[in-house]
């Protein structure tokens, strides 16, 4: 039967909907299951949900219902142009120009794809990487997504630039591969890049002529035992030359992603942004592709918090609910005996839940187990994992409910044996 579909969508549909419909899956209502698949921080909803309600009844003007301005809504780009410039160091001050407004950051990366990549190019991701990635720009842009593998999951950062080389080395087309992509602090493994690694990765970029795009979504989630530090893309001195021998990489070539969805848990006001502080001609791309999508409430909400005086403390309060939690699922692998990552920053812990796993089917019938145990959590697959069983566990949940989650965990194991 036609089902009316362009070939173009029948196309996306077929390649997008296996992993889609894994991942949407919705919980029956019936079972008490605590859904620790996603990537939206709850930590703080009862306070945003307050201060939003606050600014949309004091806020509002008619000047609300016209159409955004080309680069999104000029006191939202302030706001954020203040919270880059206080919160991830720059070199040089980020200014409200230097800042465009997007419908999220898969939206900001769609529109940096489709404006730095004809159809059939390259982009180089480091793996693990959340699989979202492709369905929400390669598919779309029809650009092939290149899997950086780096040998261990503990040596990721370390590892980093020989695994570029190796994936550069190994394409058929090096020549169409046009950009990195780079998540800091990465999802799933909630570990930071640092700066030799980012400073490397520059370098990298530069010898290739390939642009750097870092998306630090995840930035600030500080969970408090972690030795590393968080280091903005923004915060490393750039060259404005354009030699082909310059330093590090040029400016015009780096570009930051940032979204209120994660660090905030505003997934639902669909708002994230772009800093490029010297490609004006990427802003304007950028810029036509994306300007319509944020709503004028959503500028409203984000700008009034981060214009809060309360945004230091609100920052330490995510921080602190991310330590506790991560230190009570962090003491529960050490006492089961599994094997799992250290996280530095971001809302996920990511852990082999699953031993002496064979095959897709035995890790599949696993994760199903568990979550009819009570916990759904985000299989290893999802993120291009080479090794069965391991799984990205959502930690940006109040202490309750990681403490239900915990006894449930704890049980599913004990009538394992």
């Amino acid at each position: 039967m036609a089902t009316g579909l362009s070939t173009r969508m029948a196309t996306s549909l077929q390649t997008i909907l296996p992993g889609l419909s894994a991942v949407m899956q919705e919980n029956d209502p019936t079972k008490d299951i605590i859904d620790l698949s996603s990537a939206e921080n709850q930590l703080i909803r009862h306070y945003l949900q307050d201060t939003i309600e606050t600014a949309i009844k004091t806020k509002l003007t008619n000047n609300a219902f016209d159409l955004p301005a080309f680069g999104g809504d000029r006191q939202t780009r302030a706001a954020l142009a203040t919270f880059f410039n206080d919160h991830f160091n720059p070199v040089s001050v980020v200014t409200t120009e230097e800042v465009v407004l997007t419908g999220g950051a898969g939206s900001c990366i769609e529109a940096l794809v489709q404006s730095l990549c004809d159809e059939g190019d390259s982009v180089i991701i480091p793996a693990p990487y959340w699989f979202g990635f492709k369905p929400y720009f390669a598919v779309r842009a029809k650009v092939e997504v290149l899997a950086a593998n780096t040998p261990t999951y503990s040596d990721h950062a370390t590892d980093l630039v020989s695994a570029l080389r190796s994936t550069y080395s190994a394409a058929k087309s090096p020549e169409r591969i046009k950009a990195v992509i780079l998540c800091n602090p990465n999802n799933p493994l909630s570990q930071c890049y640092p700066e030799s690694a980012l400073r490397d990765c520059m370098k990298f970029c530069q010898e290739h002529d390939l642009h750097l795009i870092s998306d630090e979504l995840y930035a600030l989630a500080k969970i408090h035992s972690a030795e590393s530090k968080f280091v903005s893309a923004l915060s490393i001195p750039l060259s404005s030359e354009t030699s082909a021998t310059a330093p590090l990489i040029h400016a015009s070539k780096v570009h930051v992603v940032w979204s209120a969805s994660k660090l905030f848990g505003l997934s639902g006001l669909r708002i994230g942004c772009l800093v490029s502080q010297a490609n004006p001609l990427i802003r304007t791309a950028v810029s036509l592709l994306t300007f319509t999508n944020v709503s004028s409430l959503s500028s409203i909400s984000l700008s009034t918090l981060l214009s809060s005086d309360e945004l230091p403390s609100l920052i330490d309060t995510i921080s602190n609910g991310l330590s506790e939690s991560y230190k009570r699922f962090e003491a529960l692998f050490r006492k089961l005996g599994l094997q799992y990552v250290t996280a530095e920053e971001g809302l996920f812990i990511f852990a082999k839940l699953g031993k002496n796993l064979a095959s897709a089917d035995e890790e599949a019938a696993f994760f199903t187990k568990l979550k009819d145990a009570g916990v759904m959590v985000s299989p290893g697959r999802f993120y291009g994992d080479r090794e069965f069983g391991w799984a990205r566990i959502m930690i940006a949940v109040p202490i309750d409910v990681v403490t239900k989650a915990l006894d449930k965990i704890e049980r599913f194991y004990s009538e394992m044996k």
